[in-house]
């Protein structure tokens, strides 16, 4: 040990040589010498230096042998959940993390280190965190992996990537509840197949074991699966646990993905629930008088007994102890009657459809050999429903799938509603089912709400819409309901489930985060009468032409039909109308064997084009096809030919076709100039590739192939006009991937891209893969009258014959594509020949098409609306419309009448809102549109809310027939696993592992005990059968007192009888495993006895407490009338008790009638009224000699607030004060001295009144007689009964018993206080305060769809003018930052520019004083937040009446009469008529808050004034003597405004008042006064008037403003500035440098000096030296010089267009570089150019001489060093640098710099020890090639672009060399700019205030285009500052949750 400490020395002594090493590891030095010395034995000098040596050895260490640098990292993937183990490869890392720490960011999120496995310069290993910007199913890019090694860093880019395929994903976990130690299935994604890389798998933070118990042999041991994972939960812990999967070599963390998460119990989200199991109960039957012994076996039950609950048949069963596996509970007797109790016949007499809650779950039955699929097969056997062929219960409610077939099943369970909300009951079934509930537990209550009449899929709850989706029911927290489902099965498929939705259970959850979000789903429709274009044709003709053949022809725009005969039918019409509508093509022949696929998309081919991803579906669409009448239209995503298996035709199959036989594919295309397509094709070992159609590289949808060359050599054209073209397949695969090769196509497609991408949808027609060029060409394209395109034409005719003549009438109704109403008329022409012949025809328009809708509409939702809807709009634009309504957020929009023949009667959407949890109100509708019966509207189509599907377990309770033991853990309730094995059912039971009777046979039977009376501690004997002979099997009690058994048989049991109080008591016997025995009629009953303890004699007056000793007493403490009630009375009197037991009571012996001795007896009564007496045989005595006499009390009144100093005179005291107590009343009088005649005593406060005075003398008692004393304390008059609403009246209360002490004196006039000045025991003098109210506003309020927190309560509010609202929020449950925003109205939501507004804050406060009628509205602004309402309405002021409260030490004053009477004729005597009579009545006296009395000011006037000016104020109810200092009182900005020593008569006001009353009013008053001193700024003017008190003006109306007055010396001076300037004047502020700005022409004049000022700034002489004029184009630089210390700034520095030139000159102190205050060698100082820039224009001026530069100066160790710097650069440069060193060959070395870079963050840089060489890095500046360098302010890192500057300053304990003070900085990067001045303070005065202002403008020509001021402190808007102070109304939280002293009248404004 000892050679260890010399170790441990050694190690420390290097320590201390070198302090770095005090970050190591010690244990870990520690230990390697602990291990040395074990083995090594020296000396204890050795050891010392061995110690010494040891951490010189590992110093050294740390030294790195090579540069940073990182090569690569692997893996480059992993899970977006984090926990991957990342090795980073590369060079100069440390091998020590604890001297020079390694770290590492990927993409700027840390990867936490491993510092045991990165002991290495060449590889770190770290653990990735969660990806920051994690979105399910998402990847990032790949992102930079970042090394810092101490303060170096490298980069290496585009790295590591955060990817979704190497994110282990769960799903689901199976089952999602079950009890502890289960064997679970995880479904989803875990990237390998390999089981043993999975490296941990937990539930909650428990591991879940993938091997089997004791072995080593896996769950899942041969079988290789990416999708599952089986393990078993180790935890026995019940509760709602997520699961984790971690494989750190292939990714790390597994993502909760939202499939596998619901809501539990609590509202959070769980994969899988953790539920107590119970396998047995003991005994199975017991007494039905309870006191039965349950033991509940099972798991998952704790330890703790008051976390376990156990119900037998409803009725509480009291748990007595608790292990994990084990619950003893002992029964409580059921209620009489209960049918939890066994009948006679052995049966349970239920009511009809009631039953017994079990365990948790659902009961299943099912019956087998059931053929059909009605359920009515089902409930048709005699058998149903009480004899099942098996019976078990399934944890949620849905039945296993699979199951079998013919048979019919039922599910039943009582379900438990978790919330108030309205539920909605979803159901499916395969084959018919049936959903039955009952919003009670009665089961005879049940009707169906739910139902399929065929089958449906295990999910599908809308195939039967309106069938399989219950109406709503609202349901309470805790309501118990009967849910039943029925099904029959024939065969195949196979289940029955039900769901439960909740519509708002107050969970903010969203589809994204769980599966069981539902989005509310909407519909909006708009809708129309339709009438179709009916035009006819008419052909008259005689018999003799009725054959004529090519008769006539139709004309349509420009294209005819065919000729048709003269007797042409139907069918010949309809063809020659559609033959318009057809591109017409060159015949193509060909041997069908040449086309492997062929689409010409007309009628009879089957459209077996798909849509893959979710995007609209391609069509077949009648258009301006190439060849005939209809094509493909592709809208988005991808158009499926075929693949694979899917959409093959007949003779085609999924093996595809071979390149090499049918090498060309051709089509017909029309491609809008935009619209980017490719096609796609699956090849056998390649997968999918993508041919570009049109150019778009970069948004191919998979590999890129080959471009799209036809057999010709031309590219697609993108032009809207149909082409036709084929591409060569077989060549291009050749090319890309190699001639000889097979290659096999089972796939093709089109695909369009993005939506950025598309230009509308393109078109294809006669698709074909063949083997030879199809070659087609399109002959005439289609008609298009009018735009019009047919779809079909209805034909009908009329025949009309006249004798030779027919006429046939064709009646031709159109349907269009599209919605059409621009019908041309169809021309009929009939032929030369016809017309030789007679025939006539004509044509005409029957009936015209309906108008199509047009217009728009909105749609409404939180109380804001859409912008306008166009009748067409697509579900994009929809969409957009709808999240414009920011409440509403993002939604899914699908139209759904996509269907154009439908569109024209009206169009639908389908609305998702899938960013808003729970139940939403119905979107309302604005329609301005048009058309036949035209109607838009809204309806909800599926709720929103929270799906449980199935319905979980949780909720769920069996339906039992007999009474079941049931088990809650921690709210969790148990199963009965011995019922999840099918079982074959019983009549009446089906679950009997859990199952319990209470039975009357089971009980003991007790017949006589003896004896029936007698004392504690008697024998009993208790006969009976049925007893035990284990006396530890009892529980004996007589009433609440135990009898202790000693022996016991299975007849007779004797015990010892306990204390209890006198009379009788009911026996209640409990044998344990049998229960309690009915012992009604059986009791014991207690004797009563006692004696006297002490004392035995006291005083008359009584007083002392008497003790009696014995048995029978009732045990309570205190009072007396406790039932069941005794008495103790002495003499006949009752003696109060003060505790009693059993065997002891303590009373007060009472006031005696006379001397002499008395009985004492008690009488106990028990709760049946039995009354017991006992006499004691010693008697008390009442003895004259003991008693204390009391002759007078002096004086005998004094203050209700205590503190009379009272003597009471009389005989029988004690000497010893502490002997003596005094009461009056109840209230004790401190004794302060005492003899045997005579205490003084101190009165303590009370109410008024009188009361008597008793003296108490320990040993003796009571005093007599008893002598009266009363308190006083009464206000009997007030000086003032009204004054002004703000406050300010002075009042006089006068009264009685105020005593003097202040502290305890309280004045409030109603609810607010009168400020207490002064304090006499007959008046009071306060002053009032404002009457204004403070009303608090926070964000509790419950907002309709986002729950509590998202709207203001109260969100309306009324206050008076001058109240003042306070808003309070917090940003729960999101970490939003708030703001409280005035809007201009309720539907506005920008700032209105005027009114109040709050910094936004997450948390925060904010206040606002309303001093204005009106209404306010606001909004709560916050990024991506909701932005709730409220407003505040603001009426005038108005008068109030409170009641007067006078208290002392809290005790309230009366009132006199007097002072009430004067208090009503003060009131009715106001100016207001509606006084309104208090609600107390005129019982107390009130006080007015009266607006008769208040002094308004009107107007100020001048409103801008110079120091020592006169205003006039005007205003009314002034007092009548404006000049009286004793009347008014006018102040500004809180100084007294000074009165005319010689006012002008005319200035006095008209008003003839001499004496100011209560009821006068003055009149319009004027007042002048002399303006205090005050610097400039402005003020508010407040009156005030004696008699009255404080007055009101708005703030435009009640304020003025201070400006400086000056003259100026100098009229002008040079361009180049320079030139000094002095004005002479008031009102500057007295702090020269930041109080004043001074500005000549727009151009700031530098402040040197401020003289002869007072504090007001009255008399100054400022003198300041002019600038460089910025019409020149220059701006300039101004700091505040003080000393650096070590180096010392110039007082002047200037700037030229790009940065800041500074000058550093030696300080002559006694510092130096080698601290001697001198320099070794010569040290010269110069300027050193930035290359590329003319430097003709500078100038260097030193020591007040002008020198050309480059300059170089010789120094000596006394030499001073001052000067300028002017710069004017011919070209553009970015910064400029002065330099004091050595100048040798262009560089610089042990140099020190000041500079500043304008691109970037202004910055003051202090470069220490530097090498600073040419400007030529990215940003211009000076480069440094060794940066070991003392840095003050920020690193300068990257240029980024100048569009602003801000400063950067070091924090007090950075401030390395800079001086505590003022900078300011102007700055602009060059002529023509945005000039920006920004004002920097900076101080570590902790007495000073920083502020910051800021001016931008823009100068073209040197004319001032443009000003703007901005505030840097923290209020919004612009302040006015005075002496640096910025002041604002609107004030943010202070940390003071008290209110702003009213009486502040002084603000500055």
């Amino acid at each position: 040990s000892r050679n260890f400490e010399a170790v441990l020395s050694g190690v420390v002594t290097s320590l201390w040589l070198h302090p770095r090493f005090l970050s190591a590891a010690f244990f870990f030095l520690s230990s390697l010498c602990r291990c040395l010395t074990m083995f090594l034995p020296f000396s204890l000098r050795e050891a010392g230096l061995l110690g010494v040596l040891l951490c010189v050895l590992i110093d050294s260490s740390n030294f790195r042998a090579s540069a940073l640098k990182v090569n690569y990292a692997r893996p480059r993937s992993v899970s977006l959940a984090g926990g991957a183990k990342v090795t980073i490869y590369g060079n100069g890392f440390s091998p020590n993390q604890y001297d020079l720490a390694n770290l590492v960011f990927i993409g700027g999120t840390p990867c936490d280190v491993d510092w045991f496995n990165s002991a290495s310069e060449d590889r770190i290993v770290c653990w990735t965190r969660p990806w920051a910007d994690a979105v399910e199913d998402t990847s990032s890019d790949y992102l930079r992996v970042q090394v810092f090694v101490g303060r170096e860093s490298v980069t290496k880019e585009s790295h590591v990537r955060y990817w979704r395929w190497r994110t282990p994903k769960i799903e689901a976990v199976l089952p999602s509840s079950s009890p502890p130690g289960s064997v679970v299935e995880l479904n989803g994604w875990f990237v390998s197949d390999d089981a043993t890389k999975i490296q941990r798998v937990l539930v909650g933070n428990d591991v879940c074991d993938m091997y089997k118990p004791d072995s080593s042999i896996l769950y899942r041991a041969n079988e290789l699966d990416f999708y599952k994972v089986t393990c078993r939960v180790a935890s026995v812990k019940v509760g709602f646990y997520n699961a984790t999967v971690q494989i750190p070599e292939f990714g790390g963390c597994s993502w909760n993905y939202s499939k596998s998460l619901q809501p539990g119990p609590d509202g959070r989200l769980f994969m899988y629930e953790i539920h107590p199991d119970v396998t047995n109960v003991y005994p199975r039957m017991g007494s039905s008088e309870g006191g039965t012994l349950l033991r509940i076996s099972g798991s998952g039950f704790g330890s703790k007994v008051d976390k376990i609950s156990v119900d037998v048949g409803g009725v509480p069963c009291d748990v007595q102890t608790v292990s994990t596996s084990l619950v003893t509970c002992i029964t409580r007797s059921p209620p009489s009657g209960s049918a939890a109790i066994l009948g006679v016949n052995g049966s349970f007499e239920l009511e009809t459809g009631l039953f017994f809650e079990g365990a948790r779950g659902a009961g299943m039955k099912v019956w087998r050999g059931l053929d059909g699929t009605l359920v009515s097969t089902l409930t048709a056997l005699d058998s149903y429903p009480h004899a099942p062929d098996v019976f078990y219960n399934v944890e949620v409610f849905a039945s296993p799938q699979y199951n079998d077939d013919l048979y019919g099943v039922e599910l039943e369970a009582f379900f438990t509603a978790h919330y108030d909300s309205w539920h909605s009951f979803y159901f499916a079934s395969d084959d018919n089912g049936e959903l039955w509930f009952a919003n009670t537990t009665n089961s005879s209550e049940a009707r169906k709400i739910a139902f399929v009449r065929g089958y449906t899929r295990v999910n599908q709850y809308t195939k039967y819409y309106g069938e399989q989706i219950s109406n709503p029911v609202y349901l309470m927290k805790g309501q118990k309901c009967y849910l039943k489902a029925l099904a029959k099965e024939h065969v195949g498929n196979d289940f029955v489930k039900a769901a439960v939705l909740v519509h708002n259970p107050g969970l903010e959850y969203t589809s994204k985060q769980t599966k069981s979000a539902v989005a509310e789903h909407q519909q909006a429709i708009t809708s129309a009468t339709v009438f179709n274009e009916i035009q006819s044709i008419t052909v008259n003709y005689s018999s003799s032409t009725s054959h004529l053949m090519s008769a006539f022809h139709l004309e349509w725009g420009s294209q005819q039909s065919i000729q048709l005969n003269v007797n042409a039918g139907n069918e010949e019409i309809r063809q020659a109308v559609l033959g318009f509508f057809e591109g017409k093509c060159t015949v193509v022949q060909g041997d069908p064997n040449d086309w492997y696929d062929i689409d010409t998309f007309e009628e009879g081919e089957e459209e077996r084009w798909n849509v893959l991803s979710g995007k609209t579906r391609p069509n077949v669409v009648y258009s301006d096809a190439y060849c005939g009448r209809k094509c493909l239209e592709v809208v988005s995503g991808y158009a499926e030919n075929f693949d694979g298996k899917d959409g093959l035709e007949d003779f085609q199959n999924e093996f595809g076709y071979a390149t090499l036989d049918y090498p060309y594919i051709c089509m017909a295309y029309r491609i809008p100039h935009g619209t980017h397509a490719a096609l796609a094709v699956r090849v056998n070992d390649l997968g999918w590739r993508s041919i570009p159609v049109t150019d778009f590289m970069d948004a191919l949808p998979f590999p890129y192939l080959a471009s799209w060359l036809d057999v010709n050599g031309e590219h697609i054209r993108d032009d809207n006009r149909w082409h036709y073209s084929c591409f060569d397949l077989d060549a291009a695969l050749e090319t890309a991937f190699g001639v000889g090769l097979h290659y096999t196509v089972v796939g093709v497609g089109f695909a369009s891209p993005a939506p950025q991408y598309r230009n509308g949808p393109f078109y294809i027609d006669e698709f074909a893969i063949s083997s030879v060029v199809r070659d087609l060409q399109q002959i005439s394209r289609p008609a298009r009258p009018n735009g019009l395109v047919l779809s079909d034409v209805l034909v009908s005719n009329v025949t009309a014959v006249h004798g030779d003549s027919k006429s046939i009438t064709f009646e031709l109704e159109y349907e269009a594509t599209t919605c059409f109403d621009n019908y041309s008329l169809i021309e009929v022409v009939a032929s030369r020949q016809a017309k030789s012949q007679g025939v006539v025809v004509s044509s005409r328009v029957e009936k015209n098409a309906s108008h199509a809708i047009r217009g728009t509409f909105r749609l409404g939702m939180f109380g804001n609306w859409t912008p306008e809807i166009r009748y067409d709009a697509n579900q994009e634009e929809l969409k957009l419309a709808l999240e414009s309504i920011r409440e509403v957020g993002e939604v899914t929009v699908y139209d759904w009448r996509h269907d154009s023949k439908r569109a024209c009667s009206g169009r639908g959407w389908n609305i998702y809102f899938t960013h808003l949890p729970n139940d939403l109100p119905l979107m309302k509708v604005n329609s301005s549109l048009q058309g036949e019966n035209v109607n838009a509207y809204t309806k909800e189509y599926t709720n929103g809310g929270i799906l449980f599907d199935p319905i979980p377990g949780y909720m769920l309770h069996t339906v039992e027939r007999t009474p079941q033991v049931q088990v809650t853990v921690n709210g969790v309730h148990a199963s009965c696993q011995g019922s999840s094995e099918a079982v074959h059912a019983t009549r009446y039971s089906h679950n009997t592992s859990c199952q319990f009777a209470y039975s009357r046979d089971a009980r003991p039977v007790v017949t006589s005990l003896s004896p029936e009376s007698g004392f504690p501690g008697d024998i009993v004997t208790i006969t009976g059968t049925g007893f035990d002979t284990n006396i530890k099997e009892y529980d004996i009690h007589f009433g609440s007192a135990p009898c202790f058994v000693r022996n016991a048989s299975m007849t007779t049991v004797q015990c010892v009888v306990q204390e209890s109080y006198a009379g009788k008591h009911q026996l209640h016997f409990l044998v344990l495993l049998s229960g309690r025995a009915n012992t009604t009629g059986l009791s014991f009953k207690y004797k009563l006895n006692f004696s006297l303890s002490e004392p035995s004699a006291g005083s008359i007056g009584g007083g002392l407490v008497a003790t009696l000793s014995g048995h029978g007493f009732i045990s309570v403490n205190g009072d007396n009338q406790l039932y069941p009630n005794q008495q103790v009375l002495f003499g006949g009197n009752p003696c109060a008790i003060t505790s009693s037991h059993h065997s002891q009571l303590q009373c007060i012996v009472p006031e005696g009638d006379a001397a002499g001795s008395v009985s004492v007896s008690v009488t106990v009564t028990t709760e049946d009224g039995e009354m017991t007496s006992f006499t004691a045989v010693d008697h008390y005595t009442y003895s004259d000699m003991l008693t204390p006499h009391v002759t007078s009390i002096v004086p005998n009144t004094g203050s209700a607030a205590g503190g009379t100093i009272v003597a009471i005179i009389g005989s029988g005291f004690s000497n010893i004060v502490a002997n003596n107590s005094v009461k009056i009343g109840s209230v004790e009088c401190v004794v302060l001295s005492a003899t045997n005649a005579t205490i003084m005593c101190e009165t303590g406060p009370n109410e008024p009144g009188t009361y008597g005075a008793v003296v108490f003398v320990t040993g003796s008692g009571n005093s007599i007689p008893v002598l009266n004393f009363t308190y006083h304390l009464r206000v009997d008059d007030f000086s003032h009964f009204s004054g002004s609403v703000f406050g300010g009246q002075h009042i006089r209360v006068s009264g009685a018993g105020f005593g003097f002490n202040s502290s305890l004196v309280s004045v409030r006039l109603g609810k607010v206080p009168c400020k207490i000045e002064s304090v006499a025991d007959d008046s009071i003098e306060c002053v009032t305060r404002s009457s204004a109210v403070t009303h608090h506003v926070d964000n509790l309020g419950r907002h309709p769809v986002y729950g509590v927190g998202y709207q203001w309560r109260p969100q309306h509010i009324t206050i008076q003018e001058g109240d003042r609202v306070e808003w309070q929020w917090n940003g729960s449950p999101y970490t939003v930052e708030r703001s409280v925003v005035q809007v201009a109205d309720e539907d506005a939501t920008d700032y209105d520019g005027s009114g109040f507004h709050s910094e936004a804050r997450i948390d925060g406060r904010f206040r606002h004083t309303f001093d204005k009628p009106g209404v306010y509205h606001y909004i709560s602004e916050g990024h991506g937040a909701i932005g709730f309402r409220g407003s505040v309405i603001v009426n005038s002021f108005r008068t109030t009446v409170v009641p007067i409260n006078v208290s002392v030490n809290g005790i309230s004053a009366t009132h006199s009469n007097h002072l009430v009477n004067r208090s009503v004729t003060s009131l009715w005597m106001s100016c207001e008529n509606d006084t309104e009579i208090p609600e107390n009545g005129w019982d107390v006296a009130y006080y007015s808050y009266s607006i008769c009395v208040t002094p308004v000011i009107v107007e100020v006037r001048p409103s801008i004034v110079q120091l020592g000016g006169e205003i006039v104020v005007v205003g009314e109810r002034f007092a009548d003597q404006p000049y009286s200092d004793s009347l008014n009182t006018l102040t500004v900005g809180g100084k007294a405004c000074l009165w005319p020593q010689d006012a002008r008569p005319s200035d006095r006001p008209s008003s003839n008042v001499t004496l100011l009353t209560d009821t006068q009013i003055g009149l319009k008053n004027e007042i002048n006064c002399t303006v205090p001193k005050r610097p400039p700024g402005r003020y508010r003017v407040v009156v005030h008037v004696a008699g009255r008190g404080w007055g009101y003006g708005s703030l435009n109306a009640s304020t003025v403003e201070y400006r400086p007055a000056f003259s100026v010396n100098v009229t002008s001076g040079s361009v180049h500035g320079g030139t000094e300037v002095m004005l002479l004047g008031v009102g500057f502020h007295p702090k020269s440098s930041l109080g004043n700005i001074v500005r000549i022409g727009g151009t700031v004049c530098d402040v040197q000096s401020l003289t002869d000022l007072d504090e007001w700034g009255d008399g100054g002489r400022l003198t300041c030296i002019t600038r460089r004029s910025l019409r020149d184009g220059y701006a300039a630089i101004v700091h505040k010089s003080t000393p650096l210390g070590y180096w010392e700034m110039n007082d002047r520095v200037w700037e030229g267009d790009g940065g800041l030139l500074s000058l550093i000159s030696k300080n002559s102190g006694s510092l130096g570089p080698h601290g001697d205050g001198s320099f070794h060698g010569d040290v010269e100082t110069g300027i050193d150019g930035i290359s590329g820039n003319n430097w003709t224009n500078t100038a260097v001026r030193f020591n007040d001489s002008w020198v050309s530069v480059p300059y170089i100066h010789e120094l000596n160790n006394a030499t001073s060093l001052s000067g300028e710097l002017w710069i004017m650069p011919e070209s553009f440069v970015w910064a400029y640098q002065l330099v004091l060193g050595s100048f040798r060959g262009g560089m610089v070395s042990q140099g020190y710099a000041i500079w500043i870079n304008p691109c970037q963050e202004l910055e003051f840089w202090l470069a220490v020890d530097a090498r600073v060489g040419p400007g030529n890095s990215s940003c211009g500046g000076p480069n440094v090639a060794d940066n070991k360098s003392a840095v003050v302010g920020a690193d300068l890192n990257s240029c980024g672009e100048c569009n602003g500057v801000r400063t950067v300053l070091p924090h007090e304990s950075e401030k390395t060399g800079f001086p505590a003070g003022v900078w300011s900085v102007i700055t602009g990067p060059q002529l023509g700019s945005v000039w920006s001045h920004v004002v920097f303070s900076w101080t570590h005065d902790d007495s000073s205030l920083s502020v910051g202002v800021g001016v931008q403008a823009l100068y073209v020509d040197g004319v001032l285009q443009d000003e703007r001021r901005t505030n840097f402190s923290h209020n919004r808007e612009s302040p006015l500052l005075i002496g640096g102070h910025s002041i604002s109304d609107d004030k943010e939280d202070d940390g003071d949750d008290d209110d702003d002293d009213d009486d502040d009248h002084d603000a500055l404004i």
